[in-house]
């Protein structure tokens, strides 16, 4: 058996970029990478914006035709992690969510885009990712800077 991490979200037209979702995560009892973390956190990602799904479809269909269409000119203003925001528009701040870590410890992230239309670029600074899971399989490790991920993308990341 092999871990699965799978996302849930609503098929009714475009809801499933503004409705409820969220990770089912199953465990691998014979995980081969168990010993070689001490965190295990599964991260959703998704858009964050003052448009609805449906708005910001529209606008990236018309972008080609439309001079003045906002996308892909501009990205969306900022980005939900778990459902905290990576921006905080108030304060001016960029925290967003925190994955807490002891030093020399790893962790193990397991990486998920929930959205609709855009790929998120997951880098940890001063880090590395080792790839070890893609879509719930395992794959060859592999060592990277930055991942892109996309609509419906899952890594599993140390």
């Amino acid at each position: 058996m092999e871990a699965a991490l799978n996302r849930y979200h609503s098929h009714v037209g475009m809801q499933y970029g503004d409705g409820l979702k969220g990770l089912f995560i199953v465990e691998d009892p014979e995980d081969p990478y168990l010993n070689s973390y001490s965190v295990d956190d599964a991260l959703l990602f998704s858009e964050w914006g003052t448009t609805s799904t449906y708005e910001g479809w529209t606008v990236n269909i018309r972008a080609p035709f439309e001079p003045n269409a906002l996308w892909p000119k501009t990205d969306m203003p900022a980005a939900l992690v778990n459902g905290v925001p990576s921006v905080d528009f108030d304060l001016q701040t960029t925290s967003g969510y925190v994955v807490e870590v002891e030093a020399g410890s790893a962790a193990r992230l397991r990486l998920c885009y929930g959205g609709y239309n855009y790929r998120f670029h997951v880098r940890i600074e001063d880090h590395t990712m080792r790839v070890i899971a893609k879509d719930g399989t395992y794959v060859k490790p592999v060592e990277v800077q930055q991942l892109r991920v996309y609509g419906a993308e899952r890594y599993d990341v140390l």
